[in-house]
């Protein structure tokens, strides 16, 4: 993945920008397919998620392309990780993540790559379950400190 933060404050929220597919991520040296391969790949980067289980209310959020585009048995990564860690809610997005250095955190969602439209979505799971999803424009419009 691009950058994992390396050490995060202690607070339970982990935010981890790369690049995915459906059902991948990529960390720049090898594809993820599993919840097992990402919770190697983000030891690696960042030994805080060792205690992810036992913080109160931790988040994860996936700011990857297709993260929580469910597709075949396993589903999305977003999908796996929060079956594989029941405690931690995990946000993705179905669409294309479009960044811009001029915006902190992301510009926008798309349901087509490149397309700019906001149709994509904003999804949250828990315990392997997408719990609701909102298109990213919307969701902007409500929670407008989301980075």
């Amino acid at each position: 993945m691009h950058d994992l933060l390396k050490n995060s404050k202690g607070d339970g929220i982990f935010r981890v920008y790369g690049h995915g597919n459906l059902n991948m991520l990529w960390n720049e040296d090898e594809r993820l397919f599993s919840a097992k391969d990402f919770d190697k790949a983000i030891l690696a980067k960042n030994k805080n998620w060792a205690n992810i289980d036992k913080y109160k209310n931790p988040i994860l959020i996936l700011f990857a392309c297709l993260s929580a585009s469910d597709v075949g048995d396993n589903g999305s990564m977003a999908k796996q990780i929060s079956k594989a860690h029941p405690n931690v809610t995990v946000i993705g997005f179905r669409g294309f993540v479009e960044y811009d250095l001029d915006v902190k955190g992301i510009k926008n969602i798309s349901r087509q790559q490149g397309a700019g439209d906001g149709n994509g979505l904003i999804v949250f799971y828990k315990n392997g379950q997408a719990l609701h999803g909102y298109y990213y424009r919307e969701y902007l419009k409500k929670y407008t400190n989301f980075k």
